[in-house]
């Protein structure tokens, strides 16, 4: 059996995260990504993110 773990919708503290075993994705690799753009036009282009 498949261990389903919970959206965090509205979860503010990391440690509810881990405690109440809440699904977390790490995303720290994108913010030096995201440092580096020179417009907002290639934020559009990174992969997790819903242009307007």
């Amino acid at each position: 059996m498949t261990d389903i773990r919970k959206i965090p919708i509205g979860i503010q503290s990391f440690e509810d995260l881990r405690v109440k075993n809440f699904l977390y994705v790490d995303k720290t690799s994108y913010v030096a990504q995201l440092a580096s753009l020179n417009n907002l036009r290639d934020i559009s282009m990174l992969p997790e993110y819903d242009a307007v």
